[in-house]
């Protein structure tokens, strides 16, 4: 939300004398969702958990899916990413703005 206010005030006298004033308060409240924080571990051949283990029951030969020929077991790298572990930002801006003076004729 946002709030204004602007005022003036003339003495009329000779020199023109005025004084004036400006005020501002704005706040914004947003939260932000990210995708999380990201693990990359490394998954070794022979690791009964890597998929492209191919002694393992559901191995796979993972250079087929690329056209290449079987190279053994390889390495793997998955991305895992970790829900509710940093991914929830709440942001709060707020600005205060308070202008005042005189204005006239010397």
């Amino acid at each position: 939300y946002n709030v204004y206010a602007y005022g003036e005030y003339d003495f009329g006298n000779d020199s023109n004398t005025s004084a004036y004033f400006e005020a501002l308060y704005s706040n914004r409240q947003t939260q932000v969702f990210g995708p999380g924080a990201m693990v990359f571990p490394d998954v070794p051949p022979d690791n009964p958990y890597n998929p492209c283990n191919q002694n393992q029951p559901n191995g796979v030969n993972c250079t087929v899916f690329f056209g290449g020929l079987n190279r053994g077991n390889l390495e793997v790298t998955p991305i895992v990413a970790i829900d509710g572990d940093r991914d929830n930002n709440d942001v709060e801006i707020e600005q205060t703005r308070l202008v005042g003076g005189l204005r006239g004729d010397i």
